[in-house]
């Protein structure tokens, strides 16, 4: 049977987040003559691609000193029909600590026998990811062109936090890119004027990793698994109880990169409760509550957050957990926090100022252990029905501990976020953007639809003949095999993937996606009254 294509094979932008990550340049005025310098290409080259950019796929980044607009170099995209992935992407980013109406990328652009476009881009992001983004592959700039300067421009959102553009080809051929220029309201972006200082955040000023965590693990042992749970508990307590971290004034994420080789590396509990004793100090003494803290009516209340571990010295220490009920007694009685907010009337916790991190290259351990620990507090401190999950959940965070951080590539990595937001076991959790990746991976459907009758998948509906031939499958077929596997196994396989609240919930998302793969032919074998019928 021939399953036709469903999706287009390649997103761009999604294509950028995942090809590598890209070199924050500065953008002072003392600075300006490096920044011109890796606009034109001119610095000296080390590698085959220009100085302060990056991309990929490997092997089609390159740099020319002999086709060039101006100067000495430009950057060359070439790619053939067997180049990896469907385009290639040369990019690279700038803090947004300056202030303007519009910002407008321009550049000269050449190209040689472009299957796809060639295309200029650029992209604000927010402390959440993408907030705008253009590029100009509408103007179908393929073929052969000779030397010709393009622009593309967006409004500068005050939300944004930084730039990232480049350069992309897709399809098969050259593209060449020189003398590129940043533009502030038409000035060069050095010339632009600072950012309002009050608008800026803790974000904003520490990249101490935003190239990566600089952690790196091979194996985790039973030990350090625990060692690391203890730190995700307190690292999650203090994110939203510590006044100091509360208030925003530290970046709690780099500050968990800082403790965390230690945490690995702690022969043994002892000095695992060392180092944190250590890390919680030196954010500074919490002043005692300066009043007797209204607390809210219990018979109001439908669950409060679990606090007892704070009192076991056997698991923490006598000095840490004197330390956390410290924090705890002091906490913030109410007001704004940093990291969480509430939906005005509606009162749903909005979780704010938790940076993507699209930028960082996978695999990272310390990136990955991370959106653990962040996905794992959130629901121990604000899921509605925490308590009616149905599992242990500090057992889940040990479980996915070792799956999560030697997650091998960014794929896998996914996947497993996507199988430990499942054991929330309710439906409105999900890791909406990472779905294409969950199984049956591919582009391709064949087009029918199937439902779960009395515990079976069965075709509902079939879509007609389109010019080609008629689909085999008809309504009531049972499916039995798919590419020879039987049916029961793949649900078995594809079950842990899918979040919901109930088992029929899960068929239900199931059934709407198991007839997808890659393109091509694919074997069913289905029940058709009496018979077994193999169909392709």
């Amino acid at each position: 049977m021939i399953v036709h294509m469903v999706r287009p094979l390649l997103v761009f932008f999604l294509f950028l987040a995942v090809c590598g990550a890209t070199h924050a340049q500065t953008r002072t005025a003392t600075a300006d003559p490096e920044l011109a310098a890796i606009l034109n290409f001119e610095t000296g080259q080390t590698g085959p691609v220009p100085t302060g950019w990056s991309g990929g796929p490997a092997g089609t980044l390159f740099v020319d000193t002999s086709i060039t607009h101006g100067g000495k170099a430009a950057a060359r995209i070439e790619r053939s029909a067997n180049s990896a992935e469907k385009g290639s992407a040369l990019t690279t980013s700038l803090p947004l600590d300056f202030k303007g109406s519009q910002i407008e990328l321009r550049g000269f652009i050449r190209t040689e026998d472009v299957t796809g476009f060639a295309d200029l881009w650029l992209r604000l992001d927010g402390l959440d990811g993408a907030l705008a983004t253009t590029k100009m592959n509408a103007r179908k700039l393929r073929g052969t062109t000779e030397w010709t300067e393009y622009a593309v421009t967006l409004p500068i959102d005050p939300a944004a936090r930084r730039v990232q553009f480049g350069f992309f080809v897709a399809g098969a051929g050259k593209g060449w890119v020189d003398d590129l220029q940043l533009l502030v309201d038409g000035k060069p972006v050095w010339e632009a004027p600072d950012a309002d200082p009050a608008r800026l955040t803790v974000l904003d000023r520490d990249h101490e990793f935003d190239s990566g965590s600089g952690i790196a693990v091979r194996e985790l042992s039973p030990e350090q698994v625990a060692h690391l749970a203890t730190l995700a508990k307190v690292w999650g307590f203090l994110k939203y109880h510590h006044p100091k971290v509360t208030s925003g004034e530290v970046h709690w994420d780099f500050s968990l990169f800082r403790v965390m080789p230690k945490i690995l590396a702690a022969p043994d509990r002892a000095a695992v409760q060392a180092a944190l004793v250590e890390w919680v100090a030196a954010l500074g003494k919490v002043a005692p509550p300066t009043a007797e803290r209204t607390e809210p009516d219990a018979a109001h209340l439908y669950l409060r957050p679990d606090l007892a571990w704070l009192q076991d010295e056997a698991a923490l220490g006598q000095e840490l957990s004197t330390q956390l009920q410290s924090v705890h007694a002091a906490r913030p009685d109410r007001g704004p926090q940093f990291h969480v907010s509430l939906t005005p009337w509606v009162w749903n916790p909005i979780f704010e100022h938790e940076p993507g991190y699209a930028r960082t290259p996978r695999p990272d351990a310390g990136y990955q252990l991370l959106a653990l620990f962040r996905f794992w507090n959130i629901v121990r401190y604000w899921a509605p029905y925490r308590d009616l999950i149905g599992e242990d959940w500090e057992a889940v965070l040990r479980e996915f501990m070792p799956r999560v951080a030697l997650a091998r590539d960014a794929v896998a990595y996914q996947r497993e976020l996507l199988a430990l937001a499942a054991r929330v076991n309710d439906g409105h959790t999900n890791l909406w953007a990472s779905l294409l990746v969950r199984p049956p991976v591919g582009d391709a459907y064949v087009p029918a639809a199937v439902r779960f009758i009395e515990g079976r998948p069965v075709v509902v509906d079939v879509a007609p003949a389109t010019g080609g031939p008629a689909l085999a499958l008809r309504r009531g077929d049972a499916l039995l095999a798919i590419a020879g596997r039987p049916v029961a196994e793949l649900i078995a396989e594809w079950s842990p993937y899918y979040a919901a609240s109930h088992e029929s919930a899960r068929l239900h998302d199931i059934a709407r996606e198991m007839l997808r793969g890659p393109a091509g032919v694919v074997r069913l074998r289905v029940q058709r009254g009496e018979q077994t019928i193999e169909i392709e």
